[in-house]
């Protein structure tokens, strides 16, 4: 019994996620498909309104059309939490990267701007449960000893997909044509989807929840789900940072 117990111990450390050294195969796997994603974003919202334009669409028409994408995402997110904690994390992110991909095939491909709104509905929905569960995950795999340093590295992979994507973007539109941009934004996005498919990742949703889920039904969501407030004044600031951030990047 006292050997069955050891095994099981040392079983359960081996598939814990959170072992003790920063640069495990989980947080490298997060790190790359967390910069592929921000890096196909970068490259889609930094051509697409001259994209837009040249097509025929009015300066008006081209701004809803890049802003639909923030707003979409502002709705979709707490819902994307809700799901977060319903389903698979691998299955979550594979939609998310597959959901973004035809996105941009679809700026690729379509020539009415008009068009561009639902594909932005789609694009901004799969960007949303892309991010949330990534963020989950990413908190799951740090080891506690190096939270600050793990979360810094993350943040610095994302801050370099910022500066890469809107020059890789604005190059392949000048040398190649804008669509190029679109394109090789779906490319990354599928690679991404690869990626994680052959990388199973751990699970995002909490222990209780998977329990739940086997023994008894839930409702579709709860208002505890959706909205902590706890949480309020922290949403609060990053609002206001993000919006003082993209009216720098709007001039």
């Amino acid at each position: 019994m006292i050997e069955t117990k050891e095994t099981i111990k040392k079983s359960q450390n081996t598939a814990s996620v959170n072992t003790e050294h920063l640069w495990n195969k989980y947080y490298i796997v997060i790190m790359v498909i967390n910069f592929v994603a921000n890096v196909s974003f970068y490259l889609i919202s930094s051509t697409l309104s001259t994209y837009s334009i040249g097509l025929g669409a009015t300066q008006t028409l081209a701004g809803i059309i890049v802003g639909f994408f923030s707003i979409v995402s502002l709705v979709a997110r707490p819902f994307s939490g809700i799901i977060a904690n319903r389903i698979r994390s691998s299955i979550l992110l594979v939609t998310s990267f597959l959901l973004m991909a035809v996105s941009a095939f679809g700026y690729g491909f379509i020539q009415i701007p008009s068009l561009f709104i639902p594909i932005r509905i789609v694009h901004g929905i799969g960007f949303s449960i892309n991010g949330v569960v990534t963020m989950v995950l990413i908190s799951k795999i740090i080891p506690k000893s190096h939270l600050t340093k793990g979360m810094a590295y993350f943040g610095i992979s994302q801050v370099f997909a910022s500066a890469v994507g809107p020059t890789a973007g604005s190059t392949l539109g000048q040398l190649f044509g804008y669509r190029y941009s679109f394109l090789a934004a779906a490319v990354t996005l599928v690679l991404a989807a690869i990626i994680v498919f052959v990388f199973p990742l751990p699970e995002s949703r909490p222990a209780s929840s998977q329990k739940d889920n086997a023994q008894k039904k839930h409702p579709l969501f709860s208002w505890n789900e959706l909205l902590d407030v706890h949480l309020i004044r922290l949403v609060i600031f990053s609002a206001f940072f993000s919006a003082f951030n993209g009216l720098c990047s709007s001039y």
